[in-house]
């Protein structure tokens, strides 16, 4: 391509760029950066470590008759619950309790991880790991309340390993296929819009091509009937003048025959106006009875 074939066509996409509305400068943006992300080289999946959680003790105090309770907080949908303890004297009753969220935020009704059990945490450590399901509560409880004399020294150290949610961040491979995906719908869609638009301005077209002719026939129609009604009109206005010569001739003839000794007795009923308009309309005609007379 040339250097002047290349500013033409610098020219022209400027051109058309000025004439784009708002919504087509923001779609061709969109666009472009849809384009750089599915082009962008594909990242390195990471896998996020475990989430870990501890609690640790080592002069917890369980009164006597009381008990000790360490609640703990589930997120996440599953976890890893993990703990050790003993006592410095005597042994002490254990147990779990987890307290379920429903889908709507209610509480379930508690259930038993670790049943309540004696433990002779002061001759070993104890040891447990449990999977449970959340989100809710765990609460460990140490129970010392069959003892009613002796209070006992506990030591603890609990773990809950929760795994962290996946980066939602979108591979560009995933990207273009679900890129792609969405537009082939749209198309399909948007080509059957097309056909049935094309096929309703065809027959609009064909509607309006039948209603000029109609309008064609009518405009010809009208002026043949106009043509028609000048010619008739004038041939009214000729036939109307000889109809009015006639009507004189008429009643010329008619006066003339009657009688002249009944004439004057006729006129004698005529009002003096009327006889004065007859006189000035046919007064040759008057003129030559009275002669005769």
């Amino acid at each position: 391509m040339t250097r002047r074939a290349k500013e033409q066509r610098l020219k022209r996409l400027e051109q058309k760029r000025a004439a784009e509305s708002p919504e087509e400068v923001e779609r061709r943006i969109k666009w472009n950066l849809l384009l750089q992300q599915i082009d962008a080289p594909a990242r390195p999946r990471t896998l996020s470590a475990p989430q870990i959680l501890s609690w640790n003790s080592s002069h917890a105090v369980v009164g006597a008759a009381g008990k000790f309770e360490l609640p703990v907080r589930i997120e996440c949908d599953a976890a890893e619950l993990s703990y050790s303890f003993d006592t410095k004297e005597m042994d002490i009753e254990f147990s779990i309790v987890l307290e379920q969220e429903g889908a709507t935020g209610t509480r379930l009704p508690p259930t038993f991880v670790v049943f309540p059990t004696r433990c002779a945490s002061h001759e070993t450590t104890v040891r447990g790991c449990h999977s449970i399901k959340g989100p809710g509560t765990a609460k460990l409880v140490w129970d010392n309340e069959y003892s009613w004399i002796n209070s006992k020294q506990l030591s603890y150290h609990v773990d809950l390993m929760q795994k962290a949610a996946a980066a939602s961040a979108t591979s560009p491979q995933a990207l273009l296929e679900s890129e792609l995906h969405v537009r082939q719908r749209i198309s399909a869609s948007k080509n059957a819009t097309y056909d049935n638009l094309q096929t309703n301005c065809a027959k609009r077209a064909a509607a309006i091509v039948a209603l000029e002719q109609q309008i064609e026939e009518l405009q010809r129609q009208v002026a043949h009937e106009r043509d028609l009604a000048q010619l008739e009109a004038i041939e009214a206005e000729k036939v109307g003048r000889e109809v009015d010569v006639l009507a004189a001739e008429l009643a010329a003839l008619s006066w003339r025959t009657l009688p002249a000794a009944t004439f004057p007795h006729v006129l004698s009923f005529c009002p003096p106006d009327d006889l004065k308009r007859w006189f000035v309309a046919d007064m040759l005609i008057f003129r030559s009875h009275l002669t005769k007379c």
